[in-house]
């Protein structure tokens, strides 16, 4: 009997895998998330949420969610991933939407959900106008920030 029990839990658990890597068809919709191959098995990772704010946690959470920041302000990003991939996650700050003003990156290997913070200041303040924060994902655009510097 307890055979018969671990059995069909071991059918149940390999349906289930087979059913995620195909996608459900009978419903019309099929897995077609980007995904990446370690170590034999298959990750996933994408950008989840993007937040700006004037001060952050220690847990790179926003502390202080912000859209319009004063010059003096420092501004942070903390973007968060889900997904057990490596990645490079990558930002570039503009302002009136042609001038760079800093871009960087940073190489993650979460095995979850994670943040990476960025941040942009100047000695002298940010000039007023307004700004762009895009984001990427290993080269490719995964969302964008809108913000305002006011005096």
């Amino acid at each position: 009997m307890r055979t018969r029990r671990v059995s069909l839990l071991a059918l149940g658990c390999a349906s289930l895998m087979i059913a995620a890597a195909c996608g459900d068809k009978a419903s019309g919709r099929e897995n077609t998330s980007s995904t990446k191959t370690i170590d034999g098995g298959t990750n996933t990772i994408s950008v989840t949420q993007i937040d700006l704010g004037r001060a952050i946690n220690a847990d790179l959470t926003i502390r202080d969610q912000a859209t319009t920041f004063r010059p003096s302000d420092v501004v942070y990003a903390s973007i968060e991933t889900k997904g057990a991939a490596p990645a490079t996650v990558g930002v570039r700050w503009t302002y009136n939407n042609d001038q760079v003003v800093e871009k960087g990156d940073r190489d993650i290997h979460p095995i979850g959900p994670t943040r990476t913070e960025f941040h942009i200041s100047k000695p002298d303040g940010l000039p007023v106008g307004r700004y762009r924060l895009e984001v990427t994902l290993n080269g490719a655009s995964a969302g964008t920030k809108e913000f305002e510097i006011k005096q």
